[in-house]
């Protein structure tokens, strides 16, 4: 099974060959940085530097975790179904299964998703007779999982006001409640993990020892307890691939530190910095736009888009004062290219409020048999 080097550029191809130290790939937009992960966990595999067991891959969602597995599947004679490659909730919930006794767990724990931990703070905070409007269960739970997120127990949080002490109460009873019920919630899991490994040395060094090669996609949307987890496993053998781009560091409201990337550069000494700048999804006048944009952004890592692919299109800005207007004006322009048999286009969006506008008024035209030929590709996903 080829893997194809010679298909790579000659930035992607210095990414994939990389001798085993920590680098860190700034990757653009569409630069190709999936084809260059796995084909670097490919490349490792195949050339004998390490074992598939020796290779722990994080991505930050399920579909990408299984596009990644599915690329390798065709890269490798062997099953990669086995490695660690996932996501960080998938792997600290493989990890704990492992060592359900050592992370004080039941072995048969029950995970919580978002809205199963928001009804048991609901519980909680009816049990204890809380005042719902000063304390109302999302904002509990939000308080929870942010705290989590910092990897502070209810111990550790600073009670700077009444306010603070008493949400920090609740945080404590729902952490028993939780241990009582034999449940854990997403951000428990990494959470857990993470004092497992820092208090059990045994553990952590058979880990390190095992993990040679650590690679992390979209290292820019990592928060702060997630790239502590990641130094526990590196330890001071593990060479670290960490793949992002500041640029794209759009999660802070989630908790996502854009400046692991700078710290990753400085606590592991890192030499290799290489840049993915070739984009294969746009033409030249989107990108110069976004280069224009991004250059703007204060303490960039740095890095300039380009396209061997032409400059294409004029780029046309619309602005409209409401959602509604600009569901509008694209079902018009959608209507123009669908009535000129250009082609069928494809509407791309970013985030989901104005997407509903936009959605209630093409399948009104749809509806009225206005644009039978459009088809709608709905966004991923996580």
């Amino acid at each position: 099974m080829s893997l194809h080097l010679e298909h790579l550029n000659p930035e992607q191809l210095a990414a994939v060959t990389l001798e085993d130290e920590h680098a860190l790939i700034l990757a653009g937009a569409g630069s190709g940085k999936t084809r260059v992960l796995t084909t670097r966990i490919a490349w490792l595999i195949k050339s004998g530097r390490v074992t598939p067991g020796g290779v722990l891959a994080v991505t930050f969602t399920n579909k990408a975790a299984r596009e990644m597995l599915t690329r390798l599947s065709a890269m490798l004679p062997v099953n990669p179904r086995g490695m660690w490659i996932g996501t960080f909730h998938g792997l600290c919930n493989r990890m704990l299964r492992a060592h359900h006794r050592d992370a004080g767990l039941p072995q048969t724990f029950q995970i919580l998703d978002s809205q199963d931990q928001l009804g048991a703070v609901k519980r909680l905070v009816k049990a204890l007779d809380v005042d719902e409007d000063r304390f109302s269960p999302r904002e509990v739970q939000y308080f929870i999982n942010a705290k989590k997120e910092e990897g502070l127990r209810a111990r550790d949080v600073a009670l700077t006001d009444e306010t603070t002490r008493r949400f920090t109460d609740l945080y404590a009873a729902y952490d028993e409640q939780c241990q009582r019920e034999g449940a854990v919630d997403f951000a428990e899991l990494l959470l857990r993990s993470y004092e497992l490994l820092a208090r059990n040395e045994i553990l952590r060094e058979h880990y390190a020892a095992r993990f040679r090669h650590i690679l992390v996609d979209e290292f820019q949307d990592t928060n702060k307890l997630q790239y502590r987890w990641l130094k526990l496993l590196a330890g001071r053998q593990g060479a670290v691939f960490a793949v992002g781009d500041d640029d794209q560091s759009i999660y802070a409201f989630r908790g996502a530190n854009v400046g692991n990337m700078a710290d990753f550069e400085r606590d592991f000494r890192v030499q290799k910095v290489i840049r993915l700048e070739q984009n294969y999804r746009s033409h030249g006048n989107i990108l110069d736009a976004a280069n224009a944009l991004i250059a703007n952004n204060r303490k960039r890592l740095g890095k300039n888009l380009w396209t061997a692919a032409g400059e294409g299109e004029p780029l046309r800005v619309f602005e409209a004062e409401t959602d509604a207007l600009e569901a509008r004006w694209l079902v018009q322009e959608v209507q123009a290219l669908v009535d000129d048999a250009l082609y069928d286009p494809p509407v791309r969006k970013r985030t989901r409020p104005p997407r509903a506008a936009r959605e209630r008024r093409l399948e009104h035209k749809r509806r009225r048999g206005a644009t039978k030929a459009l088809r709608r590709r709905r966004p991923d996903d996580d």
